[in-house]
């Protein structure tokens, strides 16, 4: 003869495997949405890296620009001190 079942306590472990099911369901859902947050947050922060290195690099081009044409003045005047100074010796001879 087969003893009998406990309903009660075969409620329980039914009830208590569809919570847990349940639990777990639901983690899987929040870590998802935790990853995809993570992703969207990285995805941010590397755009603004970008943008930062942006800004940097239009100041680079800015700085050089503004070294060429102090160059092109320097080298301005020292040709116009050159012959200013060929001049000299010519008027001094």
């Amino acid at each position: 003869m087969s003893s009998p079942i406990d309903v009660s306590t075969l409620d329980v472990k039914t009830a208590s495997q569809a919570a847990l099911n349940a639990a777990v369901v639901r983690a899987k859902q929040l870590a998802a949405k935790e990853e995809r947050e993570i992703q969207r947050f990285v995805a941010f922060c590397v755009e603004q890296q970008f943008k930062k290195l942006e800004l940097k690099m239009k100041e680079f081009d800015k700085m050089e620009e503004m070294m060429i044409k102090e160059r092109d003045s320097l080298n301005a005047k020292r040709e116009q001190m050159m012959q200013e100074k060929e001049q000299y010796r010519l008027n001094k001879q």
